[in-house]
């Protein structure tokens, strides 16, 4: 009874608390999902499709271990045929186990809470006023029709109609329909509710299918476990009635796996390859594996001498480097003048910012707002006040009375115009969340640059890859927003 009680509150605790999380995204969650009233919802829903769960589990133990307690048996009865007919029909019918009963009245209860359940979410409808988006006839909305239907109309009327009721079969479609049901809910309210808002579709990669899908396979094993072993279903568990003694072993012994197992061809060859292939696939599929190491932080250039006034520049330092004369660079294009064509946005307070600084990945952009430090850095310098003087630094840069978004947010450049953009770039409107990546970022600059002075300075071949990666300047390439020839 200690455990049984410590599980429902924690339960009941974790639903409640779980709903109350997504009431900070009013206007991001779907219309149909989103209401004032989620945590008492998410509860609702969880004691009736609870219950319906316990009973399906109940049905899945009884089916796989002793059928005839929630089955029962079939019987043979004696049925007359046509009036003018003296024969008789022996007909089988199954008769309700001896447990029957009592499952049939937890799924009558939940299938109560359910339909009190249904009737608060059709009040909510009025009540915020979403019947619109319910009859906008988009996929939100059959999505949301089609939860409602499994969730609770399904079972409330499978447990509503007597025939139904007395059906074991009935039972467990109705147990089945309303756990997948608060599934269902829990998804749409978390994931596909969201989808709209987002422009997105997110599916899960092979890392995160495999780590639900494991969770899942952990949770049978365990219940196979307790049902074989503990007399939770049952006063007398189908281990003990198997057991032969204390220590007896239900796997075998290691040698016993050996030969039955991996002494045979075919059984080790199977081993192999569902062992080899998946991990040959998660090692191997791109999204893992990647041969540019896209991910890896972007190495700061080398100086070629001691004053740096000519630099290396090769981020992943795999040897496709450039030689930069950054001194003679300087010079041609104007002195101090022309900083602003390669180092068009500095970090506070500072003054010509490496690239690598913002263009962290090679082939990837990388976020340059840090959100936190950034609250941190407002409260303490407007000596905010509060118990927690980070949250009341959001006014600073979001409106109040609406949500914190980031297009909502004012150009960071209202604060920092001075102190991150350098010389007379006071018209420029940089992107200062994300930066884009390394190879992107240098392409972009050098070749528009030289494609452009090409023909001021008579150099066919300025915007050729050979022209500042060397190790290039003899092979045929071609990729985005350049082409190579050899040169004359």
């Amino acid at each position: 009874f200690v455990v049984v009680v410590i599980g429902i509150s924690l339960s009941s605790l974790h639903h409640s608390s779980l709903g109350s999380l997504f009431l900070v995204t009013p206007q991001r969650l779907h219309a149909l999902w989103y209401t004032p009233w989620l945590p008492l919802f998410f509860i609702i829903s969880a004691m009736g499709s609870g219950l319906m769960f316990a009973v399906f589990v109940k049905m899945l133990w009884s089916w796989w271990y002793d059928r005839k307690a929630v089955f029962g048996t079939r019987t043979m009865r004696n049925i007359p045929l046509l009036a003018n007919s003296d024969g008789i029909e022996a007909l089988s019918k199954r008769s309700e186990g001896p447990q029957f009963p009592m499952v049939r009245k937890l799924a009558s209860i939940a299938a109560g809470i359910l339909a009190f359940y249904l009737l608060l979410k059709i009040v909510d409808l009025f009540v915020q006023g979403a019947w619109q988006a319910l009859l906008a006839g988009t996929w939100e909305s059959w999505l949301y029709i089609f939860e409602l239907v499994i969730i609770s109309v399904l079972p409330v009327t499978l447990m509503l109609i007597p025939g139904t009721r007395r059906s074991p079969a009935a039972v467990g479609i109705a147990a089945f329909s309303a756990s997948a049901g608060l599934a269902l809910n829990r998804m749409d309210v978390g994931i596909f509710g969201y989808f709209r808002d987002t422009g997105f579709i997110y599916f899960p990669s092979l890392t995160e299918w495999a780590l639900g899908l494991g969770v899942i396979a952990a949770a049978a094993l365990m219940f196979f476990f307790i049902a074989e072993n503990l007399p939770i279903f049952s006063a007398n568990p189908p281990a003990a009635r198997s057991r032969a003694g204390i220590f007896r072993q239900p796997f075998g012994t290691l040698r016993q796996i050996w030969n039955m197992v991996f002494m045979d061809s075919l059984h080790r060859v199977t081993l192999l390859a569902a062992v080899s292939i998946p991990l040959a696939f998660i090692l191997m599929y791109p999204p893992y594996h990647r041969d540019d190491s896209s991910g890896e932080r972007v190495k700061p250039s080398l100086g070629v001498n001691i004053e740096r006034t000519v630099l290396k520049i090769d981020g992943n330092r795999r040897g496709v480097a450039t030689i930069f004369d950054h001194a003679d660079h300087q010079k041609r294009l104007g002195d101090s003048l022309s900083c602003v064509n390669c180092h068009h946005v500095s970090m506070p307070n500072d003054k010509s910012t490496p690239c690598s600084q913002c263009h962290r990945f090679m082939n990837d952009p990388a976020g340059i707002f840090d959100h936190d430090a950034h609250t941190e850095y407002v409260a303490e310098k407007e000596s905010l006040g509060g118990v927690f003087p980070v949250n009341n630094s959001c006014l600073e840069c979001h409106p109040a009375g609406s949500p914190k978004t980031a297009e909502n947010a004012k150009n960071c450049l209202d604060c920092h115009k001075k102190d991150m953009l350098p010389g007379d770039s006071a018209d420029q409107q940089p992107e200062l969340a994300t930066a884009v990546s390394f190879r992107v970022a240098m392409h972009r600059n050098c070749i528009a640059c030289h494609t452009k002075k090409k023909e001021e300075v008579g150099k066919e071949m300025l915007d050729n890859c050979g022209t500042c990666h060397p190790s290039l300047k003899y092979r045929e390439i071609a990729g985005p927003q350049m082409a190579f020839t050899p040169e004359k």
